[in-house]
């Protein structure tokens, strides 16, 4: 469908307001956004947290009415993951073990990090480089072409570098993610 800009927001106020649960989801969303803008200069932390439990309980409403798709999505996500951690993609890990040396150099010259996530970082991204350098070697010496994809899972060293070096990406990520809501919350919380 090749709709204007214009026609989609026809298409979207139309639904708004053509049910009663559509004009209900309009007003409840447009007392919240206002109720984030108006609370902007005055950071009421009461205000905040109604806010944040209404638009769980709306999230919890819409994932009531659909907790077959909401499951399937979940189940997919998994498999997912799973499918990346076992049937590992070259391309990918190559793109994310580069990212990974990017900020590994980041570490050893920013002042931003503290002392333990610095170390995390130097250890777990020092781990995969690791990894890396002994997946690159071995291939090299043994004359193995990362090009064909078969060739990942029929040698034991290659598979095993991939998969933990991707497990341990993920390790980092999951922490670096908490590590900066943790962060973000402590500054926040402490003005």
């Amino acid at each position: 469908m090749n709709l204007s800009i214009i026609e989609k927001i026809g298409n979207i106020f139309k639904y708004f307001t053509s049910s009663f649960l559509g004009i209900e989801m309009f007003i409840l969303s447009l007392i919240l956004i206002l109720f984030l803008v108006f609370n902007i200069k005055r950071r009421n932390i009461l205000a905040s947290f109604i806010v944040s439990a209404v638009i769980i309980v709306m999230f919890l409403f819409v994932i009531g009415g659909y907790i077959s798709f909401a499951g399937s999505c979940l189940k997919a996500f998994i498999k997912y993951i799973i499918r990346y951690y076992y049937f590992p993609n070259i391309a990918v890990y190559f793109t994310s073990v580069f990212i990974m040396m990017i900020i590994l150099i980041y570490t050893s010259y920013t002042k931003k990090i503290d002392d333990k996530k610095r170390l995390f970082n130097i250890i777990d991204l020092g781990i995969v480089l690791m990894n890396f350098l002994a997946l690159i070697s071995h291939t090299i010496f043994n004359h193995i072409k990362l090009t064909l994809d078969y060739k990942i899972y029929e040698d034991n060293l290659i598979l095993s570098s991939i998969q933990l070096s991707s497990l341990l990406i993920l390790i980092y990520l999951l922490v670096t993610i908490i590590y900066y809501i943790y962060k973000y919350l402590k500054k926040k919380y402490n003005e």
